[in-house]
């Protein structure tokens, strides 16, 4: 069930965390290792603000999100 406009609940928060990890983490990662090394602090560091940006962005949609998934729709009884 989708949470109800300007709610969260845990399954968004779940959802969220592997879309950021799927996305944006394994990606910035592949790049360093398409590079041909292993990621270095800055470039860890870069994955990690990559991923929680993601994560920030879908949490930010499902707040903005009614239960039926219209953004920035009424939310119907």
């Amino acid at each position: 069930m989708n949470s109800k406009l300007g709610k969260l609940n845990w399954l968004d928060a779940a959802k969220g965390f592997i879309v950021a990890v799927g996305t944006a983490g394994i990606s910035t990662l592949l790049t360093s290792l398409n590079a041909g090394h292993l990621p270095n602090g800055s470039e860890w560091t870069f994955i990690g603000i990559a991923t929680l940006s993601a994560a920030l962005s879908y949490l930010l949609k499902q707040l903005g999100t009614n239960s039926d998934g219209t953004i920035g729709g009424k939310e119907v009884k």
